[in-house]
């Protein structure tokens, strides 16, 4: 391989990170060199093909006609590559390299945050990105390579693996209880103030441990798109809502919050662990979601 097209790669490699960090500065930050040296680059990648890649102003970086050209190739070159180290790296004893994780903020406080640590300490070859956020994250737009979801619907481009479950609590604070006459049937709730996540259903099923199912669709005053926010909205007196077993449990032992219908009990999450079906970083995305699913 002469050198002109070993310098066209590593330029092909810079240019991609440019347009997907959206700027000079920020892709010179991921990529751990000076933005002079980014911009002598993409100019070296330029003038070797005598064509313009990037429109350039001291705000915005817009990709011309040849740029839109090269990226979607750029991009496969280097899929394919990853895909090629991936595999290298994974087949051995001890896999090596990254993986960027979206999962839920609540599951922080769950078991599952265990098993990702179990992970962690048996590979220390793999670096592991954690981004927490209650809103689903797209796994192609994003650039991630393992979605953790809780509750799940499937997906044709992508795979996914049951990782575990976490019970459900309906909750309310007891500063509000108090205000309501005494609960002993699910109906007993339909004029209640219900503080609803804002990605769920407002109505759920409730199952008595004798088997008889009812419904409950109560009025939402307020919603959130945040589990830790309707926890905290329910600590206030704001009305009931159904929280993970893990934030509703040491709330109700502490007294700040009261377990409604303990006889009756919900459908609990499940969390799955998800990868896109031709993802850059498969084989080490499949490691890591076996191992969460053994566990």
């Amino acid at each position: 391989m002469n050198r002109s097209i070993l310098s066209d790669l590593r330029g092909l490699g810079v240019f991609v990170a440019v347009v997907e960090q959206g700027s000079f500065r920020a892709a010179a930050e991921q990529l751990k060199l000076a933005p002079s040296r980014i911009s002598e680059i993409i100019s070296d990648l330029e003038r070797g093909h005598n064509v313009t890649l990037l429109n350039r102003t001291t705000r915005s970086l817009s990709l011309t006609n040849e740029g839109q050209l090269l990226l979607a190739e750029a991009r496969a070159m280097l899929d394919a590559a990853e895909r090629g180290l991936d595999a290298m790296h994974a087949s051995g004893a001890d896999p090596v390299g990254e993986l960027s994780v979206t999962l839920p903020v609540f599951v922080s406080g769950t078991r599952l945050m265990d098993r990702i640590a179990d992970f962690a300490k048996a590979h220390s070859g793999v670096a592991l990105e954690l981004h927490f956020s209650d809103r689903p994250a797209d796994l192609i737009r994003d650039n991630y390579d393992v979605a953790i979801r809780a509750g799940f619907s499937t997906h044709s481009e992508e795979r996914s693996r049951m990782i575990g479950r976490e019970e459900r609590l309906m909750v309310v604070a007891p500063q509000y209880a108090e205000r309501k006459p005494l609960v002993r049937e699910p109906s007993d709730l339909e004029d209640w103030d219900w503080i609803n996540f804002q990605m769920r259903p407002a109505s759920f099923l409730l199952t008595h441990k004798s088997g008889r199912i009812c419904e409950v669709s109560g009025p939402s005053r307020i919603a959130a798109d945040s589990i830790l926010s309707i926890h905290e909205l329910a600590l206030r007196g704001l009305g009931a809502t159904v929280v993970p077993a893990n934030l509703g449990l040491r709330a109700i032992e502490a007294g700040e919050l009261l377990h409604l219908l303990p006889d009756w009990s919900l459908e609990p999450l499940t969390f799955h662990a998800i990868c896109p079906s031709r993802s850059r970083r498969e084989n080490l995305a499949r490691i890591f979601m076996d191992f969460l699913a053994r566990a």
